[in-house]
């Protein structure tokens, strides 16, 4: 129970912190405002989504939508998925651990050295899936505690003892910070940050089915309000700094440590901690992500060659490579992103990871609809559980759509119509390989692994 209330809080937010108040207008506020509702959005649309996974083996988001959808957007949501959201995440946060890794050595996070170092680390973790999973499984169990230090002390540091005599504010900033003059809808552009802050949401109704809790809705609302806490610490905290943390872009956080100590050794060592809170993060989602597809092809989702084992340790060789592959190819459009500076067109600092999130929301809400059926069917007794939480969850979401469409209109668009794209080839392979070979049950093995590594 206690792994899980530490599993929702993820460590997107050590990266996301400045950003957010950038998305914001500067206002501190505004963009606490929208961690709240961002947490919130996705604890109820938890809440809803456990609903549904009472009765199955599994409680993750493929099994449910592949019992409660008609197979054709099962097929469709499971390659939008595994083509564009997840590995466009990894690759975000691997480019994160390399941007702090070049900042020990005094580097700032410009050019391809971080995207080969984050290519590094994604190749260690791949390796070391292959050779052990349990002490892959093992490592993340560890790094999910340990993620806690670098947040909980640059928190309690800056709401503590940082002030404008520690690190003045900036005289040139590139938006107008003064009272008053802050945008209006401030809180909802935040939301396109705070959507990358919620990657561990997704994998929590999974966490509680797979451990045989049967409180889950106690335990959903307690992590998600635990996380959303520790959230909200570390962005005040960070943000009493200055607003100048915007200025410093992706290496705001090496900038803090080096004010916060004088001694560069301990800002080299919780640098060092925040590498390996992410680096969890990543190794978790690598975790799923190369079984992803051996999982679905398990499920008749992609051709059966994906789920074939080989060797002594039973691997699925083609479902690893085509993970890899599809997390090499995102950390090098993230490169180009980064270099043509494609997301700074005078809108706030984004990166496609945050659209990927939005989306993965957007099609969430297909779930939460068919919570409130279910509800009025009978198969869900709870009012608040199968009507209010999908409501609000529902209107969340639009709100996340909203912010990211406000807050990079073209590139949102860009990404959404890749994503469509990409969905109508996983529904054009269902219509191709069902009119072969029909395949009306999902596979015993297909159940037994979305419960091992979609979590």
């Amino acid at each position: 129970m206690l792994f899980m209330l530490l599993f929702c809080c993820t460590a997107g937010i050590l990266h996301k912190a400045n950003f957010i108040i950038d998305a914001a207008d500067g206002s501190i506020w505004q963009g606490g405002l929208a961690i709240v509702i961002g947490g919130l959005t996705a604890m109820f649309g938890c809440l809803a989504v456990s609903q549904l996974g009472k009765n199955l083996d599994s409680g993750a988001t493929l099994p449910i939508m592949c019992h409660y959808m008609p197979r054709w957007f099962a097929t469709g949501y499971s390659w939008f998925s595994y083509f564009m959201a997840t590995p466009a995440v990894i690759a975000v946060l691997s480019w994160v651990m390399g941007v702090y890794t070049v900042n020990l050595f005094g580097l700032h996070s410009h050019g391809a050295i971080p995207v080969l170092v984050g290519a590094g680390y994604v190749v260690f973790l791949v390796v070391l899936n292959a050779i052990s999973h349990k002490v892959a499984h093992k490592a993340q169990q560890i790094t999910t505690v340990l993620k806690y230090a670098p947040l909980l002390f640059i928190a309690i540091w800056g709401l503590c003892f940082a002030d404008d005599t520690i690190v003045p504010l900036a005289e040139h900033l590139h938006r107008t910070f003064e009272e008053g003059q802050t945008s209006a809808i401030g809180w909802l552009c935040a939301l396109s940050p705070v959507a990358f802050c919620c990657e561990g949401w997704f994998a929590f109704d999974t966490l509680s089915k797979h451990s045989g809790n049967k409180k889950v809705e106690c335990l959903i609302v307690a992590g998600s309000l635990f996380a959303i806490s520790f959230y909200s610490l570390f962005y005040f905290g960070t943000a009493q700094f200055g607003l100048q943390i915007i200025d410093y872009g992706n290496d705001y956080l090496w900038e803090v440590l080096s004010h916060m100590f004088q001694n560069k050794v301990f800002s080299l060592i919780f640098m060092l901690f925040a590498i390996i809170a992410i680096g969890g993060t990543v190794d978790t989602m690598v975790m799923g992500h190369i079984h992803y597809a051996e999982i679905m092809a398990d499920g008749y989702l992609l051709p059966e060659r994906f789920s074939i084992n080989v060797g002594k340790k039973q691997i699925p060789i083609l479902s690893y490579v085509l993970g890899f592959v599809s997390i090499l190819i995102w950390l090098g459009l993230h490169w180009l992103v980064e270099e043509t500076g494609f997301f700074k067109n005078g809108t706030p600092e984004t990166d496609f990871a945050e659209i990927a999130m939005i989306c993965n929301f957007a099609l969430w809400s297909v779930l939460y609809v068919k919570t409130i059926k279910e509800y009025k069917q009978g198969n869900v007794k709870n009012a608040f559980l199968g009507v209010v939480c999908p409501v609000l969850a529902l209107v969340g979401t639009v709100l996340f759509v909203l912010g990211g469409a406000i807050n990079n209109p073209i590139q949102f668009l860009l990404y959404i119509g890749i994503a469509l794209a990409v969905f109508a080839l996983g529904v054009l392979y269902n219509y191709f390989c069902d009119k072969d070979q029909p395949h009306e049950n999902w596979s015993d093995a297909y159940n037994q692994k979305t419960c091992t590594f979609l979590e």
